[in-house]
Formats: C-alpha cells, structure tokens, sequence
C-alpha cells in the first residue's frame, strides 16, 4: 500500500518544539525507557522490551519489528545522530505502538507492507504520544499541523 500520508506527517511534525541539543545515545535509552516502563506505555501497548540501536550504516530514523538473525528479532528504534530529539523518539515510538496492535490484530507479518507507515493509526498513536511526553501544547501544534497539511488520523476518544 502507498503511504500517501508520508509527507504529510513530516510536514506536521516539522511544527514541534525542537530540543536545542541532541541527546547522546544513552539518554535516548533512558528517555525510551522512562516512557515503555510507565502505565500509559502499558495500557496502550504492553511491550516490555523496545531495543534502542544507534544508527550506525543509515542516515534513516526507524521504528517497529526487527530481525537480525534468526535467532535475534523484537521491537525497536534505529536512531542516527540527526534524529536524536523527543519528538524523532516518540514518532518511532508511534510505528512501534501501531505495528504491534497489527500484530496482535491478527494481522500477519508478511501484511505489514501493505499497512500505510504513516497511516491514521500511526497519526492517532504519534498524537498521543506528544501529547504525553511533550505536553498539550505540542500535541494541540500536531494536531493543527495535521489538518493544515491534510493528514488523516483516528481520534482519541476520551
């Protein structure tokens, strides 16, 4: 499936409070690992275990289900320098989320490819996200770049 809502979302998300410096590879740990051991993290996603890597051989920032051997697969985040900020963090953090409720969907693996990367799901799950860790007001910035660029998303109900 073509992920139509791609540019979209990069446009949005260029709306975010940027952190002034980037964080080191170990605070990018912590930051992950503050948010996966918090009860939020658990009523929305329940995994326990989302591996950091640093990016090393891409100049791309990726999120979701990994398998480097056969014997060595789960969840993470590749970070290069660049996209070492809260906001980079949590938009992985959102494919995470959305790739395992496919998973635990019942969606298969092999179908992933056919789920928009930047679909509503993700856009729903992103805007939680900031909405948590960066607050309101970046969440409220989000959601306002999201309409003004057209992109679609799943609203949270309360």
């Amino acid at each position: 499936m073509r992920d139509s809502q791609r540019s979209r979302v990069y446009e949005a998300e260029a709306a975010l409070a940027t952190d002034a410096d980037l964080m080191t590879i170990a605070e990018c740990r912590r930051f992950v690992n503050s948010i996966i051991c918090s009860r939020w993290w658990k009523a929305h996603c329940n995994l326990w275990s989302v591996k950091v890597f640093d990016g090393r051989g891409t100049s791309w920032a990726r999120g979701g289900h990994f398998q480097s051997s056969p014997s060595k697969k789960g969840w993470g985040i590749s970070l290069p320098k660049w996209a070492r900020t809260r906001a980079t963090i949590l938009h992985e953090l959102a494919h995470v989320i959305t790739e395992h409720k496919a998973w635990f969907s019942g969606v298969e693996e092999w179908q992933w490819p056919k789920l928009p990367a930047h679909g509503r799901a993700f856009c729903r799950n992103f805007l939680a996200l900031v909405g948590r860790w960066m607050g309101k007001d970046e969440a409220a910035r989000l959601r306002d770049g999201f309409r003004d660029n057209g992109a679609k998303w799943v609203r949270i109900r309360k």
